[in-house]
């Protein structure tokens, strides 16, 4: 049997969980919805574009694609802008990874937040290098997590108590963008 050459592309998958101003349960999900659905926002719906997410299918990945994903990496953003990781929202959120149904990890989002929760627009530094280094432990993984062809995946962010007793506060966040970084697998030409 031959086995067909792949070319590794580094291209992240990216979505953006939008999260309403009513929270009716403790999680959010991402991407489950694709390119040209509507999902409700703080307020009101939103047609996502390729702004918010590169997932042409609901919870897999386009065929012939395959993915290894080997870090994740997210912010979030209010109506201000991209909240700082030095934010509780970051340390009393989880996010996990599912591959096929099955938790493949789980981690703080504080110990994945992407590097623009760290450095505003401004430049400003928002953490310390030691406090960076220590963040991001977590955020690429030791080995890769493999979705393949048509297979189910989703990640899902878990808020705690403190997050819900807060949630309808204006500094809420108002979305989450999530990066699953890694190598997009396709037949080589």
């Amino acid at each position: 049997m031959e086995t067909m050459e792949l070319e590794n592309i580094y291209q992240p998958l990216y979505d953006t969980i939008y999260l309403p101003s009513a929270l009716s349960e403790d999680r959010a999900s991402g991407f489950i919805l694709p390119l040209g659905q509507s999902t409700p926002v703080k307020y009101g719906f939103h047609v996502k574009t390729e702004n918010d997410t590169n997932c042409y299918l609901s919870a897999m990945l386009d065929s012939p694609k395959t993915f290894l994903v080997d870090g994740i990496e997210c912010y979030f953003v209010d109506d201000e802008g991209v909240i700082s990781a030095k934010s509780k929202w970051y340390a009393e959120s989880t996010i996990a990874l599912f591959v096929g149904h099955k938790l493949k990890w789980q981690s703080s989002i504080a110990k994945c937040a992407a590097l623009a929760s760290i450095v505003n627009m401004d430049k400003e530094v928002l953490l310390s290098k030691g406090d960076f280094d220590e963040l991001r432990a977590e955020s690429k993984f030791k080995r890769p997590i493999e979705i393949r062809i048509m297979e189910m995946f989703k990640v899902e962010v878990t808020f705690s108590d403190w997050c819900m007793n807060r949630w309808e506060n204006r500094t809420s966040p108002s979305k989450l963008c999530v990066y699953l970084n890694g190598f997009l697998q396709l037949p080589a030409q």
